[in-house]
């Protein structure tokens, strides 16, 4: 599941839980809700270090270290 998709998916089921009155039912869409803000978590933290490695790949070619493999 994309990003997106996991952020429509809270939007719904913040929808059901103000919809219902059982506090079971409430409770269900709640621990559906952390399970996915979990695993949306590990995919921005995942996408993050991507991003800190594409920023210090230039820092390193620009030290001096060979980027053609001699």
């Amino acid at each position: 599941m994309t990003i997106q998709e996991t952020l429509n998916e809270l939007d719904a089921i913040t929808k059901r839980m103000s919809e219902t009155d059982s506090l079971e039912q409430s409770f269900a869409e709640y621990e559906k809700g952390m399970k996915l803000i979990r695993e949306c978590a590990a995919q921005i933290t995942e996408i993050e270090n991507k991003v800190r490695v594409l920023q210090e790949k230039p820092e390193q070619d620009a030290s001096g270290d060979p980027a053609d493999g001699e």
